[in-house]
């Protein structure tokens, strides 16, 4: 669901977080809430020119989580002297995530871009029976992903 394609940079270091907040065995609804969260994460990250994996990597909790997002804002704002707020920036990230998805729209690319290599989709990993949970009721978690 990258707006560039597939990349280790979108989630890095989250990715704990998000497994303690939205298990595989957790709603589809929920995991895609918690997917949303990081790539929030990440976009402001990138936006701001800030190193994604050193700002992701060492993020181990929901506080460290906030924190990091407090201390950005906080560096925006002393910056720039404006006087944003979190919700300024999730604003600004929405928009920001819309366009790129727009621009794409425009050279023709589509929710069936929106996928996995098929391996993904039909081998198990080492130690799996199946294919891996997350990977899983992929067009469903693009519709919610959608919604959202």
């Amino acid at each position: 669901m990258s707006t560039r394609g597939a990349t280790h940079l979108w989630a890095t270091g989250l990715s704990k977080i998000a497994h303690e907040l939205a298990p595989p065995s957790a709603p589809l609804e929920q995991q895609m809430s918690v997917f949303l969260m990081v790539e929030n994460f990440t976009t402001l990250v990138n936006i701001l020119g800030v190193c994604s994996w050193a700002w992701s990597s060492y993020t181990t909790s929901m506080e460290s989580y906030r924190r990091k997002e407090e201390a950005l804002l906080k560096l925006y704002n002393a910056i720039t002297g404006l006087n944003f707020t979190i919700n300024d920036f999730h604003d600004a990230i929405e928009r920001i995530i819309l366009i790129e998805r727009a621009e794409n729209a425009r050279y023709g690319i589509r929710r069936k871009d929106d996928t996995l290599p098929e391996r993904f989709l039909k081998e198990p990993l080492r130690g799996y029976e199946t294919i891996h949970p997350l990977y899983m009721n992929l067009d469903k978690r693009l519709d919610i992903y959608y919604i959202l």
